[in-house]
């Protein structure tokens, strides 16, 4: 059996996508494939040399990210699956250490509860060329899950494909947020975050979130979780804390395109529902010693072909 699918969506990243498909195949696990799925890129994604780890799957049509996810999600033939932004790459030595301690951590609880496993990772802004290095913080907390989704981008995530399962599909109906709400779901199920504290990738910083999108995601994820008849279903304070971080994402993303009334608006509301002294509900992140990566000579560069 395949050990480990890695779940690569992308989207019109020829260049960026190779780069992250070799940071994959240069790691030390040798039962893994690579699941690309093309969602109808203009030019569909190809790789230089062949290689037969990699299969490319293709939607005729552009159908976003959580459809292309829950394609690799289902063709996926790895007990273990892993994820990674077509923008992202993974540092060498990553998925060997880190399916290391996802299995010594089901080993040691006996029964295997839902968890998914996360490294810390290198965050970099072209735009300002400042890359700090954040090892996310441990929970299993519904509320949690509810207020942030302070462990993504999903570049270095790592789960049991039953856990994938039990979550069930990513909701494709929603444009933005949907991370948000298959944790919040992973959550419900009594999902443990669990994370392995090293470095394991370098992440770039996304295009910025069109406010519009983010509005129609809020909303969507209002009437989900937030309308009367649907709230008893998450734990005491969750609903607050939900809201709260709904219009934090709202303000970051007027903040992004300039908006700056909007922007004051929305954190306005968020503090209000969630009173606080800081931007984030909570502190989710620790920033980490340069001796915690595996290399820390190690550039995104070395994969560039």
């Amino acid at each position: 059996m395949t050990k480990v699918s890695v779940v690569i969506p992308v989207f019109n990243r020829q260049e960026k996508t190779a780069r992250a498909v070799a940071s994959v195949l240069a790691q030390d696990v040798a039962e893994l494939e690579v699941v690309v799925v093309d969602d109808g890129s203009e030019t569909p994604f190809t790789l230089a040399e062949v290689d037969d780890r990699v299969r490319i799957i293709r939607h005729p049509e552009n159908r976003g990210a959580a459809a292309a996810r829950n394609t690799a999600i289902r063709e996926a033939a790895g007990e273990w699956l892993a994820f990674l932004d077509s923008d992202d790459v993974w540092l060498p030595g990553k998925l060997a250490r880190q399916l290391d301690f996802a299995e010594a951590d089901a080993a040691g609880n006996g029964a295997r509860p839902p968890a998914c496993y996360a490294t810390g990772f290198v965050l970099g802004n072209p735009a300002t060329g400042k890359r700090r290095r954040l090892i996310p913080i441990e929970s299993g907390s519904a509320s949690d899950f509810a207020a942030a989704c302070w462990f993504c981008p999903g570049s270095t995530m790592l789960m049991h494909r039953d856990t994938a399962r039990a979550i069930g599909p990513i909701d494709t109906t929603l444009p933005r947020l949907e991370d948000l709400d298959w944790f919040l779901r992973f959550g419900l199920i009594g999902g443990r975050l669990k994370v392995a504290p090293f470095i394991g990738a370098d992440i770039e910083v996304g295009h910025k979130p069109d406010p519009a999108k983010l509005d129609i995601a809020a909303a969507a994820l209002r009437r989900k979780w937030l309308a009367p008849g649907r709230g008893e279903r998450l734990p005491a304070g969750a609903g607050r804390k939900l809201a709260a971080y709904l219009q934090l994402e709202q303000a970051s993303a007027r903040l992004a395109a300039g908006h700056y009334a909007g922007f004051a608006w929305h954190l306005a509301r968020s503090i209000l529902l969630a009173p606080r002294a800081r931007l984030h509900l909570r502190p989710w992140w620790r920033e980490s010693r340069p001796g915690l990566s595996l290399d820390p000579s190690i550039r995104r560069d070395r994969f560039r072909r």
